[in-house]
């Protein structure tokens, strides 16, 4: 079981700018100038000053979720909070890219965009319905990804509803990598 289909049972247990395509199909991104390219950090480096609670917790304010609590499943840097029926993650990862999210589950996996950013829409990740990951690319070797598992036997599209909000919202607060 990969760590993120880990992190989505756990949830369990307590892209509007996007784009989909085929699924396993790869969509590049928008190119980059060289300059922005040298200045850029390290994946290690760039998410030093972002905290993934902090940005959760803005992405869902006033829709009734209590402040997010740490989650170190996934990367040393995540994030979860909880209403009944409703479980919401963020993991801010400095290790993988969004293509190795696209590799895990290669049927379920949707190339697309949030904002300008490459973005992979991973639908019913954990296998029961009512689940759904966007990563958001931040590098080649970081990514930023949201999940959101649903209860009652909610369906899917509903989740990858919720997860596409919550990526809107988070995408321009993330740092700009490679």
């Amino acid at each position: 079981m990969s760590v993120m289909r880990a992190s989505m049972m756990l949830a369990l247990g307590f892209l509007a700018a996007c784009t989909v395509e085929e699924p396993g199909k790869s969509v590049a991104g928008p190119a980059q100038s060289a300059a922005a390219t040298q200045a850029s950090p390290s994946p290690r480096e760039l998410f030093d000053d972002v905290e993934a609670c902090e940005v959760l917790d803005r992405a869902v304010v006033g829709q009734g979720f209590p402040p997010g609590t740490f989650s170190g499943i996934g990367s040393d840097n995540g994030c979860r909070t909880q209403v009944t029926g409703t479980a919401l993650g963020l993991t801010l990862d400095d290790r993988q890219g969004i293509d190795a999210l696209a590799a895990a589950d290669p049927g379920k996996s949707f190339s697309g965009h949030v904002g300008e950013r490459r973005a992979v829409q991973v639908k019913d990740s954990v296998g029961d319905g009512g689940a759904c990951e966007i990563g958001i690319e931040v590098a080649p070797q970081a990514r930023a990804v949201v999940m959101v598992v649903l209860g009652s036997n909610r369906p899917t599209d509903e989740a990858c509803s919720k997860a596409k909000e919550i990526a809107t919202a988070i995408e321009p607060v993330l740092p700009m990598g490679e």
